[in-house]
Formats: C-alpha cells, structure tokens, sequence
C-alpha cells in the first residue's frame, strides 16, 4: 500500500528578471513561477505559486527622491479532501489497493474503513486560493547633509479562497457482507437456507 501512496516529487521553480538603470532613475522587473511536487503520490496534490515584483525609484532633484516596491503574488494548493484520514488511518494492513473490478474497496462500514489510495484518489478536493497585494513607497528629501524626511505609504491585501469538494465514494464492500446481506434478504422473504455440503452416491 506504500507503494501506492508515497513516491518520488519534483519541484520546479523559475525565475526571470530585467533591470535598467540611467542617470535619474532606475527599474527590475522580476517574474516566478514554482510548481512544487508532492511525495503523496494518491489523489490531486499541487502546490504553484506565481509572483510579479517591481522595484523603481526615481530622483527628481538632487534632494527629493522616490522609490516604490509593488509585489503580485498568487498561490494555489490543492490536496485530498479526506487528507488527514489518509495519514492518521488505522486500518488494518493487507487489504487490496482496489476491487477485481477496479472500484475502490472497503473493510466493514463507512468509507473511512476504505484503503487509503482510494480515500486519496476517490474522496474529492480541497483547494486553496491565496492572493496577495504589498506595496510600499518612500519619498525622501534631504534637507542638510545629515538630516532627511522621509514619508512612507503602503497598501496590504490579502484574499484567501478555500473551497471543499466532498465525493462519495463508489466502492466494493467485502464478500463477507455481500454474503450477509443476501442471507437477511433471503430471511426476510421466507426462503429456506440450508448450508452444508451435498453428498451422493
């Protein structure tokens, strides 16, 4: 069952920037990107981030100076809804990773008895959304050699947007209460069970 779950993960990150520079003012301009793996090999697991910065500042006499640094950032996780049955199940070991017929197969009653690959795979999404805004700016001026004023402004924004998506299982119980269930059905119709072995000469 480790098998199933647990694997090797590649992260990627990029990164690209561009600067330029005159007498008055100056600019960089930087783009990344991270798409990080998960060792959990089950299910959907993502995480990428996306992210914009710009950094300029601009002189406009040899006193009064403007810098400002504006940073875009996007981040979206994605995991199984049923991620914590996952890694804290108790159930016991050697049970098949599926059904004959490729559902998903479940010991006793209640889909937290199902094996963790298909808890995993099967039982929905959980995303997260995060977006941020910083931004920061800072007019300086000089007023003698020794002495500044400085006035700074900014503006923080964050939004984070959580949606759960639950799916109910379809599964293959065990042939044990397959069994049962056909000998209460039988039993409720009146039928006649009788259960041994048939002999002949």
């Amino acid at each position: 069952m480790q098998d199933y779950l647990w694997g090797s993960a590649n992260s990627n990150e990029h990164q690209l920037s561009i600067s330029s520079r005159n007498d008055k003012s100056g600019y960089r301009i930087s783009l990344g990107y991270l798409d990080d793996g998960s060792l959990l090999q089950a299910g959907n697991n993502s995480n990428k981030r996306y992210n914009l910065r710009l950094a300029h500042d601009y002189q406009f006499s040899s006193r009064l100076t403007l810098t400002s640094n504006i940073s875009l950032e996007k981040n979206d996780i994605v995991q199984p809804t049923g991620l914590g049955s996952v890694l804290n199940n108790g159930i016991q070991p050697g049970l098949p990773a599926a059904a004959q017929n490729g559902k998903a197969y479940i010991w006793g009653s209640g889909i937290g008895n199902a094996t963790t690959n298909n808890i995993a795979a099967l039982g929905g999404n959980n995303k997260e959304g995060n977006t941020r805004i910083n931004t920061n700016f800072n007019l300086t001026y000089k007023i003698a050699k020794n002495l500044k004023a400085i006035g700074t402004a900014g503006y923080y924004f964050h939004n984070v947007d959580y949606r759960t998506n639950e799916q109910v299982i379809n599964c293959m119980i065990s042939q044990a209460r397959n069994c049962l269930r056909r000998l209460r059905r039988a039993e409720a119709a009146g039928a006649v069970i009788s259960v041994g072995r048939r002999g002949g000469r």
